[in-house]
């Protein structure tokens, strides 16, 4: 049930959980690599850097939902310029320029 009160900030709590996967991915990265490199598991390194690619995904979701929240106002709460928009579109650029290099 939702409490009374205040309503929670959805481009906030979306900037935590983002926050929070960047660096869950961070600590996964760095397991791969070290047990790839350890190993000599050359497909272990690889997921590495896929790791690495979407964390950078995730940092670009990051800022756009940290931007939007500058440009919200009362009338316009999830922010007027769409940035959120721009940010997955670089998303959609970054997973496609991934995908044709592999």
């Amino acid at each position: 049930m939702k409490k009374a009160g205040k309503e929670p900030d959805n481009l906030s709590y979306g900037a935590k959980i983002a926050l929070i996967g960047l660096g869950e991915f961070l600590i996964l990265a760095l397991i791969k690599a070290g047990v790839g490199f350890a190993t000599g598991m050359i497909v272990l390194v690889a997921d590495a850097l896929a790791s690495c690619s979407d964390m950078l995904t995730i940092f670009a979701s990051y800022l756009g939902l940290r931007i939007s929240k500058k440009s919200a106002t009362k009338e316009f709460g999830y922010g007027y310029y769409k940035v959120e928009t721009l940010a997955a579109l670089i998303v959609s650029l970054v997973i496609s320029y991934l995908g044709f290099v592999i």
